[in-house]
């Protein structure tokens, strides 16, 4: 476990040493209004301008106040000034995944999936590999329901990304909720250490 806890907070501590993304701002009131037909309140659309422009982000809550809707509206705007750039929405589970559909976020999908399809996860014994096929490449990685991922599948996870390609790292879930039933609770333990670096709260919405 403890090699598995140390390449997590490897990537993070090097997510968090990352410059802010220089891009054109977004008029996201009009994206979200116009466009989208939503209607946010100023603290979500500063989340918005946050989760746009940094390259870890964690956006937490309790069920029901709005994550999943920040997240579609986030991708629209990714979509909308970055083109096909590759955004990856992965989660710990086939439910949350069809859920994410359900709200027109249509490419989720688990995270043994992506690990299997690149070869870091094997379905017949059920185990996960030190070394992959391939690497996951994306622009921008989503993580839904954070808090129910494992140290070890976040660790393959993190070791199956190539981080050259990675623009932003998303963070999306309940730290309230029940610890995962693998061992650790690193959403949880992500956020606490986030947070006691000062510096980088703004990386934090």
């Amino acid at each position: 476990i403890r090699v598995d806890e140390e390449e997590v907070q490897k990537c993070i501590e090097k997510l968090l040493r990352r410059d802010f993304i220089t891009i054109e701002e977004i008029d996201w009131k009009s994206l979200l209004e116009k466009e989208l037909k939503l209607q946010l309140d100023s603290e979500q659309i500063s989340s918005l301008k946050k989760c746009f422009k940094c390259p870890f982000c964690i956006i937490t809550g309790e069920a029901g106040t709005g994550k999943s809707t920040l997240v579609s509206a986030l991708i629209a705007g990714i979509r909308k000034k970055e083109g096909r750039t590759r955004i990856l929405v992965l989660t710990p589970t086939g439910k949350a995944a069809d859920r994410l559909k359900e709200i027109g976020i249509g490419d989720a999908k688990t995270i043994h999936k992506e690990l299997s399809e690149k070869g870091w996860f094997n379905w017949t014994t059920l185990t996960f590999k030190k070394e992959g096929d391939k690497k996951i490449e994306a622009e921008t990685i989503i993580l839904d329901e954070s808090s129910m991922i494992d140290i070890s599948l976040l660790a393959t996870l993190f070791r199956a990304i190539n981080w050259n390609y990675v623009k932003r790292f998303i963070l999306v879930g309940d730290y309230h909720q029940l610890p995962p039933i693998g061992p650790g609770r690193p959403f949880y333990d992500i956020i606490q250490h986030v947070k006691m670096m000062k510096d980088k709260c703004e990386n934090i919405c």
